[in-house]
């Protein structure tokens, strides 16, 4: 409690503070005051309103333009420099300026037909669909450069292999990619088989069952239980442990020509005709994944969402819900009725979650395949060419020691350029396991895209391995390798 000093009384603090605020609330309508008498100006004026949305769309069409022939940078996916995303933010200005001057333009043709003034709200009108028409000149401009512009960006035409660097070719592999026909089968054991097959083996999904996967919420119920879990999945190489924006996911991988293969958007497809004697549907498209923080990777609508059979009998279901401490997300489509695809894919986690927990902390490297630790001193990596040149898978083997992620760097061999800088990190980067035993090595997958660059134009790229530990402190160099890259074109 403040004393009072001689002659104050209690009321004097509250009329200074009430004088203060009508001070603002009188300086606050001033304001608001010239706002709206400066906005009746400009409606009422005779020609401004009529020129200035059409001179901001002029303005905007020129600096469209101009980005799509790369006088100010070169067009391509990652926008790198400060100037380059000034100039997009100065035209993303250019807009919204358009849009309320337009706006504008609207109200004051209807102010002018209000006072009877058909001439000027002619004018206005005119001027408004003028305005409309370079916007769809623009938008025109854009997507014709998209479908029918130049595909070369001409990145490699001068680049020369230099000398003294030994590159690698990417292998490449008859069938190779997540539509491919035959990939699936060369593991017959494997996870992705036993799912494919679910329809054929009798499986269903009881509807009328709630959706759980017990072993799963015993595992997660516990903190020692959440930590096993991590490194389990961490090290596995048949589950892709990253850092989505909705969280960490875990996602299955199914194996392609035998080894753990990732796709950009984590669906594994078929739809083609069946494989005689694979005993699977011939039209499938599958999606597994774990969110570890309990955050889904749908939108909400999506959440035990189902369609009914289309007219090719095709039917699918997003199937999204919580067991323990983590959250599981299905989809399942194919042209078999039933389900049968989630209804095994719940049995055989709750499977390997139960002998997961069975093995404990000490020896839950057993419940691992026999790939998933690799004998060896020197962290390896390899490309393979994806469906179209350009687009790559790549496996790597390393042991960082420490928990943490891996993620790939790219750089053009005799300039320095980086490649796909932003994409390329976020396509790679995923959790990696580890041991503290250094003849040990651990297996990561990825698929991602060098934009940089055109078909059969092929330049030497060094990529770098690159670890960032959970503990913090610098990211530190795990390997480099050089290999023979072409760019992807659309």
């Amino acid at each position: 409690m403040h004393d009072k000093g001689p002659g104050q009384n209690a009321s004097d603090g509250a009329d200074v503070t009430g004088t203060f605020c009508g001070r603002e609330a009188c300086a606050l309508m001033r304001s608001w005051c010239a706002c709206i008498r400066g906005l009746r100006g400009y409606l009422r004026h005779r020609w401004l309103p009529l020129l200035v949305p059409v001179v901001l769309a002029l303005c905007l069409g020129a600096l469209v333009e101009i980005a799509l022939h790369g006088v100010v940078f070169k067009v391509g996916p990652d926008a790198g420099g400060l100037h380059e995303w000034l100039y997009f933010w100065f035209m993303g200005l250019l807009f919204v300026f358009l849009v309320l001057s337009s706006t504008a333009l609207l109200v004051a043709m209807f102010w002018q037909l209000c006072r009877r003034r058909f001439w000027l709200a002619l004018g206005r009108l005119l001027a408004l669909l003028l305005t409309a028409f370079l916007c769809l000149f623009i938008l025109a401009r854009v997507v014709l450069y998209n479908f029918l512009g130049p595909s070369e960006d001409h990145f490699a035409d001068d680049l020369v292999i230099p000398a003294g660097i030994v590159c690698a070719d990417p292998i490449v592999e008859s069938g190779m990619g997540p539509f491919a026909d035959d990939i699936y089968f060369e593991a017959p054991e494997s996870f992705q088989l036993q799912v494919l097959r679910a329809p054929q083996d009798g499986w269903r999904l009881d509807e009328a069952q709630p959706l759980a996967v017990p072993a799963l919420a015993a595992l997660t119920s516990t903190d020692t239980g959440r930590q096993l879990l991590g490194s389990y999945l961490a090290a596995h190489p048949e589950w892709l442990v990253i850092d989505e924006p909705q969280g960490r996911f875990a996602w299955r991988c199914f194996r392609a020509k035998g080894r753990p293969m990732t796709t950009l958007n984590r669906y594994y497809s078929r739809f083609h005709s069946a494989m005689a004697g694979t005993g699977t549907p011939s039209h499938f498209q599958y999606r597994l994944g774990l969110s570890l923080n309990g955050e889904s990777y749908w939108p909400r609508g999506r959440k035990m969402m189902e369609r009914g059979a289309d007219k090719h009998g095709v039917m699918r279901k997003w199937t999204s819900f919580m067991t323990g401490a983590v959250r599981v997300e299905i989809y399942d489509e194919s042209n078999v009725p039933g389900y049968a695809m989630t209804a095994r894919t719940l049995a055989l986690l709750d499977d390997e979650m139960a002998r997961l927990a069975t093995l404990g902390p000490d020896n839950w490297r057993q419940a691992l395949p026999a790939d998933a630790v690799v004998a060896g001193d020197e962290p390896d990596l390899q490309l393979y060419r994806g469906s179209q040149g350009g687009i790559y898978h790549a496996t790597w083997l390393c042991n960082p020691g420490e928990a943490g992620l891996t993620y790939l760097r790219a750089y053009e061999a005799s300039r320095g350029t980086r490649l796909s800088a932003r994409r390329l990190d976020q396509a790679s980067a995923c959790r990696m396991g580890w041991s503290d035993q250094p003849g040990e090595l651990f297996f990561a997958p990825a698929e991602f895209t060098i934009y940089e660059g055109d078909w059969d134009k092929y330049y030497a790229a060094r990529f770098e391995l690159w670890f960032r530990p959970d503990a913090g402190g610098e990211e530190r160099l795990i390997m480099a390798k050089h290999f023979r890259i072409e760019g992807w074109m659309r």
